[in-house]
Protein backbone atom coordinates (compact mmCIF):
# COMPACT_ATOMS: atom_id res chain seq x y z
CA UNK A 1 0.00 0.00 0.00
CA UNK A 2 2.72 2.53 1.22
CA UNK A 3 4.65 1.40 -2.22
CA UNK A 4 1.83 2.43 -4.50
CA UNK A 5 1.39 5.64 -2.76
CA UNK A 6 5.18 6.15 -2.93
CA UNK A 7 5.47 5.16 -6.43
CA UNK A 8 2.16 7.08 -7.56
CA UNK A 9 4.14 10.49 -5.92
CA UNK A 10 7.10 9.94 -8.27
CA UNK A 11 5.42 8.84 -11.36
CA UNK A 12 3.21 11.88 -11.06
CA UNK A 13 5.89 14.11 -10.34
CA UNK A 14 8.30 13.11 -13.09
CA UNK A 15 5.29 13.14 -15.69
CA UNK A 16 4.75 16.51 -14.36
CA UNK A 17 7.89 17.33 -14.59
CA UNK A 18 8.57 16.69 -18.25
CA UNK A 19 5.27 18.63 -18.94
CA UNK A 20 6.75 21.46 -17.78
CA UNK A 21 10.08 21.40 -19.81
CA UNK A 22 11.57 24.30 -18.91
CA UNK A 23 11.87 22.87 -14.63
CA UNK A 24 13.04 19.50 -16.15
CA UNK A 25 16.57 18.56 -16.33
CA UNK A 26 18.04 15.05 -17.04
CA UNK A 27 21.77 14.51 -15.75
CA UNK A 28 24.98 14.61 -18.19
CA UNK A 29 26.00 11.18 -16.85
CA UNK A 30 29.52 10.71 -18.00
CA UNK A 31 32.70 8.64 -16.82
CA UNK A 32 36.25 9.56 -15.12
CA UNK A 33 38.84 8.19 -16.78
CA UNK A 34 39.94 4.50 -16.01
CA UNK A 35 42.40 3.82 -13.58
CA UNK A 36 44.77 1.16 -13.70
CA UNK A 37 46.54 -0.45 -10.60
CA UNK A 38 48.65 -3.14 -11.21
CA UNK A 39 47.96 -6.70 -9.29
CA UNK A 40 50.33 -9.36 -8.95
CA UNK A 41 48.45 -11.56 -11.69
CA UNK A 42 45.98 -9.46 -13.11
CA UNK A 43 44.99 -5.43 -12.49
CA UNK A 44 42.25 -3.13 -10.70
CA UNK A 45 40.64 -1.29 -13.35
CA UNK A 46 38.18 1.79 -11.80
CA UNK A 47 36.28 4.57 -13.25
CA UNK A 48 33.20 6.60 -11.31
CA UNK A 49 29.80 8.10 -12.94
CA UNK A 50 30.24 12.12 -12.91
CA UNK A 51 27.03 14.05 -12.59
CA UNK A 52 24.76 10.93 -12.75
CA UNK A 53 22.44 11.23 -9.62
CA UNK A 54 21.44 14.24 -9.58
CA UNK A 55 18.00 16.18 -9.92
CA UNK A 56 14.89 13.91 -9.56
CA UNK A 57 17.14 10.85 -8.20
CA UNK A 58 16.69 11.47 -4.95
CA UNK A 59 13.04 10.93 -5.19
CA UNK A 60 13.13 8.10 -7.59
CA UNK A 61 15.76 6.42 -4.62
CA UNK A 62 13.02 7.41 -2.22
CA UNK A 63 10.50 5.09 -4.25
CA UNK A 64 10.83 2.35 -1.78
CA UNK A 65 11.54 0.21 -5.84
CA UNK A 66 14.98 -1.85 -6.29
CA UNK A 67 16.55 0.63 -8.03
CA UNK A 68 19.57 -1.04 -9.93
CA UNK A 69 22.72 0.54 -12.08
CA UNK A 70 23.60 -1.82 -14.60
CA UNK A 71 27.75 -1.49 -15.60
CA UNK A 72 28.18 -3.39 -18.60
CA UNK A 73 32.20 -4.17 -19.40
CA UNK A 74 33.77 -5.55 -22.18
CA UNK A 75 37.77 -5.64 -22.49
CA UNK A 76 39.15 -7.04 -25.48
CA UNK A 77 42.59 -8.67 -25.79
CA UNK A 78 44.18 -8.89 -29.39
CA UNK A 79 43.58 -12.95 -30.65
CA UNK A 80 41.74 -13.71 -27.49
CA UNK A 81 38.28 -14.06 -26.33
CA UNK A 82 36.34 -11.33 -25.63
CA UNK A 83 35.62 -10.91 -21.34
CA UNK A 84 32.09 -9.90 -20.92
CA UNK A 85 30.56 -9.34 -17.51
CA UNK A 86 28.03 -6.89 -16.17
CA UNK A 87 27.84 -6.14 -12.92
CA UNK A 88 25.03 -4.23 -10.52
CA UNK A 89 24.81 -1.78 -7.83
CA UNK A 90 20.92 -2.31 -6.31
CA UNK A 91 19.74 0.71 -3.92
CA UNK A 92 16.59 0.09 -2.05
CA UNK A 93 14.77 2.68 0.42
CA UNK A 94 13.34 1.14 3.70
CA UNK A 95 10.81 4.45 4.51
CA UNK A 96 9.54 3.08 7.87
CA UNK A 97 13.70 2.81 8.93
CA UNK A 98 14.93 6.24 6.64
CA UNK A 99 18.25 3.98 4.69
CA UNK A 100 18.56 2.71 1.92
CA UNK A 101 20.41 -0.86 1.38
CA UNK A 102 23.05 -1.03 -1.25
CA UNK A 103 24.48 -4.37 -2.92
CA UNK A 104 27.70 -3.77 -4.71
CA UNK A 105 27.87 -6.62 -7.32
CA UNK A 106 31.65 -6.30 -8.10
CA UNK A 107 32.79 -6.25 -4.31
CA UNK A 108 29.95 -8.30 -3.00
CA UNK A 109 29.59 -5.78 -0.60
CA UNK A 110 26.35 -5.12 0.93
CA UNK A 111 25.43 -1.47 2.91
CA UNK A 112 23.19 0.44 4.86
CA UNK A 113 23.44 4.05 4.08
CA UNK A 114 21.32 6.93 5.97
CA UNK A 115 22.68 9.98 3.93
CA UNK A 116 21.95 10.53 0.49
CA UNK A 117 25.04 12.61 -0.81
CA UNK A 118 27.11 9.31 0.82
CA UNK A 119 24.90 7.13 -1.30
CA UNK A 120 25.74 8.79 -4.82
CA UNK A 121 29.05 8.77 -4.06
CA UNK A 122 29.35 4.45 -3.29
CA UNK A 123 27.07 3.56 -6.32
CA UNK A 124 28.93 6.01 -8.74
CA UNK A 125 32.64 4.63 -8.07
CA UNK A 126 33.10 1.56 -9.96
CA UNK A 127 36.16 -1.04 -9.72
CA UNK A 128 36.73 -4.61 -9.92
CA UNK A 129 40.28 -6.51 -9.99
CA UNK A 130 40.57 -8.30 -13.66
CA UNK A 131 42.69 -12.01 -13.81
CA UNK A 132 41.98 -12.62 -17.25
CA UNK A 133 44.85 -12.83 -19.94
CA UNK A 134 47.06 -9.81 -20.31
CA UNK A 135 48.01 -8.22 -23.51
CA UNK A 136 51.00 -5.17 -24.21
CA UNK A 137 47.48 -3.86 -25.92
CA UNK A 138 44.01 -4.37 -24.69
CA UNK A 139 40.50 -2.08 -24.61
CA UNK A 140 38.70 -1.86 -21.99
CA UNK A 141 35.24 -0.67 -22.81
CA UNK A 142 32.40 0.32 -19.45
CA UNK A 143 28.75 1.69 -19.76
CA UNK A 144 26.09 2.09 -17.41
CA UNK A 145 22.43 2.62 -17.87
CA UNK A 146 19.20 2.36 -15.99
CA UNK A 147 16.22 -0.13 -16.77
CA UNK A 148 12.54 0.24 -17.13
CA UNK A 149 10.46 0.29 -13.85
CA UNK A 150 7.45 -0.54 -12.87
CA UNK A 151 5.95 2.35 -10.90
CA UNK A 152 2.28 1.20 -10.00
CA UNK A 153 0.07 -1.42 -9.69
CA UNK A 154 -0.83 -0.65 -13.37
CA UNK A 155 1.86 -2.45 -14.45
CA UNK A 156 3.00 0.97 -16.29
CA UNK A 157 6.79 1.23 -16.71
CA UNK A 158 8.85 3.96 -16.30
CA UNK A 159 12.69 4.17 -18.51
CA UNK A 160 15.24 5.73 -15.80
CA UNK A 161 17.13 6.44 -18.82
CA UNK A 162 14.91 9.29 -19.25
CA UNK A 163 16.96 10.74 -16.04
CA UNK A 164 20.53 10.32 -17.84
CA UNK A 165 18.51 12.11 -20.93
CA UNK A 166 18.50 8.55 -22.77
CA UNK A 167 22.30 9.06 -23.05
CA UNK A 168 24.33 6.11 -22.08
CA UNK A 169 27.85 6.97 -20.70
CA UNK A 170 30.32 5.20 -22.04
CA UNK A 171 34.29 5.12 -21.54
CA UNK A 172 36.57 3.13 -23.23
CA UNK A 173 40.19 2.91 -23.82
CA UNK A 174 43.04 1.69 -25.21
CA UNK A 175 45.51 -0.01 -22.27
CA UNK A 176 49.69 -0.51 -23.19
CA UNK A 177 50.84 -3.16 -20.92
CA UNK A 178 54.25 -3.48 -20.13
CA UNK A 179 55.34 -6.94 -18.92
CA UNK A 180 53.25 -8.83 -20.48
CA UNK A 181 51.54 -11.68 -18.01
Amino acid sequence: MLENIFSKVILGMISFSMLLLSSYKGNDATFSEINLNRLNSGIFIETELIDAFENDFEQIFKSGKKIDIIFDVKIIVPHQDIYHRIFLHSVTFHPMRQYYSVYLEEKKQELKIDDFSELKNIVSKFGFPYFGKLNSEMEIDISAFLPELKMDSSKKKFDLMLLWNFKIPKIKTKVKIENEI
